[in-house]
């Protein structure tokens, strides 16, 4: 199995079709237009929508599949590449963006985050989640075993081209001129006694991902 088609299809089904309530501390309580970017079979963006935090939603995917499931639940869908289209959206008419285990996968991330960053309103915001590849699942391999395997899924996800630690995540988040307003760093549930234990000594190593908030303030 060589092409990125083949990688996808041999992912695990909550890959594609969960919803991720995680982002739910960061999402505003209402936004008029949401956009979500790899928006896979849109069960995120619908469950938004029917819990009212948003009126309108927009996605985008990359395959036919998961767009010809997503439009039966998304006011509006786009089939194609992020980096090679631009999407039939004006300019400063976005609210909220979701960029979800999405940009790790890019060629250019910081030329897409400067593309969203001119679809936002004002005050508009995105919010991102980004593997940390100093989480202990890849990092300590590396170190003690001269190992570096990628998987179908996970940090070392065999579709992810770029990688970035804390501080990487959040400089690509902030590469066009977005400021962060919030972080949380997610660990797996086992990890978080351990990580109280040693006063978030270990939290570089424990943090699985990073869900980022950046807003427009221009």
């Amino acid at each position: 199995m060589n092409t990125l088609q083949d990688k996808y299809k041999i992912k695990p089904d909550n890959y594609y079709d969960g919803v991720r309530k995680d982002i739910l501390p960061l999402v505003p309580r209402h936004s008029q237009r949401v956009l979500e970017i790899g928006c896979s079979q849109g069960n995120t963006l619908a469950y938004l929508k029917d819990n009212g935090y948003c009126d309108w939603t927009f996605g985008t995917d990359l395959f036919v599949d998961a767009i010809e499931i997503a439009k039966d639940k998304v006011d509006q869908v786009y089939q194609g590449n992020i980096e090679e289209t631009t999407l039939p959206i004006e300019s400063g008419s976005i609210d909220l963006i979701l960029c979800l285990d999405v940009l790790e996968h890019l060629i250019n991330p910081q030329k897409v985050i400067a593309y969203l960053h001119q679809l936002l309103v004002p005050g508009g915001i995105i919010i991102a989640s980004i593997p940390n590849v100093r989480h202990y699942s890849a990092s300590f391999p590396l170190i003690f075993q001269n190992k570096w395997e990628y998987k179908s899924n996970g940090v070392l996800d065999n579709t992810h081209l770029r990688f970035f630690v804390k501080d990487t995540a959040i400089d690509l988040m902030e590469s066009s001129g977005l400021k962060m307003n919030r972080l949380i760093c997610q660990t797996k549930p086992r990890d978080n006694r351990l990580n109280q234990l040693t006063l978030g000594l270990l939290n570089s190593f424990l943090t699985l991902q990073y869900l980022i908030e950046v807003r427009r303030i221009d």
